[in-house]
């Protein structure tokens, strides 16, 4: 399961770490086979760096939709935010009542640019977290063992789920969100820019 990371409204983290009792020192290292098959062996500093493939596709998705700072309108249900040039923001299943009560572990969201074209997308499960941008798609699995990086050139990282955890989680997979009854904003780690910012109409 995902251990989600949650700091005092009105800000909330969220990252993808994976987190099971076992696969601290509870269980079986019988148990602990991390999956990866072939996988390159990654470590804090490659998370951490600026330079791997989840922080490469995160950084092309900033701006994707609108400038920093502009806020789109969702409609009656929430399925949709949409930007005064036409650029929008499809939630696969529609955004709760209660937006400060966070979004839960799952989450499916498109990204159109003004002229229609799909600009990017997100889908995080409880044990997934998949990004697609202009530079590629990236998606990060977690068992209770090990956490494995799929990056677009095909090649994958590895890392066990105890050593995970002391990283940097903000470096992690993921996404930050600021939000109130009425409006959101969310940010994808490792960039400083929203990916989109909707609001309830006025």
């Amino acid at each position: 399961m995902l251990l989600m990371i949650r700091t005092r409204r009105p800000y909330r983290y969220l990252a993808a770490v994976a987190f099971a009792a076992t696969a601290i020192g509870c269980g079986d290292k019988g148990d602990d086979d991390d999956g990866g098959g072939d996988a390159n062996e990654m470590d804090c500093a490659w998370i951490e760096g600026d330079d791997n493939c989840w922080a490469t596709v995160a950084a092309s998705t900033v701006g994707c939709v609108h400038a920093d700072g502009a806020l789109g309108t969702f409609d009656a249900d929430r399925s949709t935010c949409t930007y005064e040039d036409g650029a929008s923001v499809e939630f696969v299943e529609p955004l709760p009542a209660e937006l400060d009560a966070g979004l839960g572990d799952d989450l499916d969201v498109v990204l159109w640019d003004s002229a229609g074209g799909e600009c990017a997308s997100f889908t995080q499960t409880a044990d997934s977290f998949h990004l697609t941008g202009p530079a590629g798609t990236v998606v990060a699995d977690y068992s209770q063992a090990s956490a494995v990086y799929t990056c677009p050139d095909g090649s994958q990282w590895t890392m066990s789920s105890h050593d995970l955890l002391e990283c940097e989680l903000s470096r992690l997979p993921g996404y930050g969100m600021n939000s109130s009854s009425s409006d959101i904003t969310v940010t994808l780690t490792t960039t400083e820019t929203a990916l989109f910012s909707c609001e309830d109409p006025s």
